[in-house]
């Protein structure tokens, strides 16, 4: 219904309401003539009035007049925006702080492509992995030899597949025979150091010592086998490397090589597990971490070298790796 203020000082015999259909309207009678002139000049006065301040008073005429009852001043205004402007930051960092360590803790257990990408550009010395079109990757265990080394190798052999071993020094006493069995079956050997624990934390002076040890075991095995060591790969232990490291190994000759897929199965017993990480960021040039001196290994080996050679992988070693990539770009 709309709403209509009247003046008390109209009489009200001087208006009419018609509430037809719910609208109403005013309709204005004209004063009798049988008034006298006194009593007429006042209704007609009244009436004027009543007229001239109708569209101030009729809420129909001035909608926003029920509005600007309410609006604060402007100053306050101001200040009300700025206020739910901060506390809109506010929230976004919030929500950030919050996402931030489960995405970084995210990116260290699975990095993203672009992680890697940008790891090969800060570290062009470091090998992480060859970028190619080919159907090929390759395959790396650390912590060789070890009690379950000829089980890898059986599982090796039953899918046509090589890989690379990186070997821990104080491990080959009384397992010389292993690492001279895995050249003769087609695979590599890499230097992993002396002992399984940070390489960053030795000095210059006993990191290389333990490089060099290494080294002339791996060499030895080659020459068991009537061959060269192909290669210097160096995998520091816990994969962890610096600028120092990079120097001194560099100057002597040797690559840090770590890779670009590590289910992290030292921390994670579960070869299932393990297969579906590798599986769900296997692409061509990757380079595969895993682990030998753990039973899981090999059912989880058992799991993705089938699936990769199904997807129509070759599965090599680093230095074979290497080199298909580096014949195709030649060739380009």
């Amino acid at each position: 219904m709309t709403m209509m203020l009247v003046p008390f000082s109209v009489p009200s015999s001087l208006f009419v309401s018609n509430l037809y259909n719910n609208n109403t309207t005013t309709t204005q009678l004209s004063p009798t003539s049988s008034f006298p002139l006194e009593k007429r000049e006042h209704v007609q006065a009244a009436e004027s009035r009543f007229w001239d301040l109708r569209p101030q008073l009729t809420l129909v005429n001035a909608p926003m007049a029920r509005f600007s009852l309410f609006r604060l001043p402007t100053k306050l205004r101001r200040r009300v925006r700025r206020n739910r402007m901060a506390t809109i930051i506010a929230l976004f960092v919030l929500v950030g702080l919050l996402i931030f360590p489960f995405y970084s803790a995210y990116c260290v257990y699975k990095p993203p492509r672009y992680l890697i990408h940008w790891l090969r550009r800060k570290y062009p010395d470091v090998l992480f992995e060859e970028p190619t079109d080919q159907k090929i990757i390759a395959l790396s265990i650390d912590d060789a030899p070890s009690t379950h080394t000829e089980d890898i190798m059986q599982v090796l052999e039953e899918n046509e597949a090589h890989a690379t071993f990186f070997v821990i020094g104080s491990q080959v006493e009384g397992r010389k025979d292993k690492l001279v069995n895995l050249v003769a079956k087609g695979h590599e050997l890499g230097n992993h150091a002396m002992h399984d624990e940070p390489s960053k934390s030795l000095s210059n002076e006993k990191l290389l010592e333990e490089v060099h040890l290494v080294k002339d075991m791996l060499t030895e095995a080659y020459a068991a086998n009537g061959q060269i060591l192909p290669n210097n790969y160096f995998r520091p232990g816990s994969g962890i490397f610096n600028r120092r490291m990079r120097d001194v190994l560099g100057n002597q000759g040797f690559r840090i090589t770590l890779g670009s897929v590590y289910p992290h199965d030292p921390q994670i017993p579960y070869p299932d597990t393990n297969a579906k990480h590798i599986l769900s960021m296997a692409h061509p040039g990757a380079i595969i971490i895993c682990h030998d001196r753990r039973s899981w290994t090999v059912p989880m080996l058992r799991t993705v070298l089938p699936e990769l050679k199904r997807q129509g992988y070759r599965i090599v070693t680093i230095t074979d790796l290497v080199k298909a990539v580096s014949s195709q770009n030649q060739g380009q």
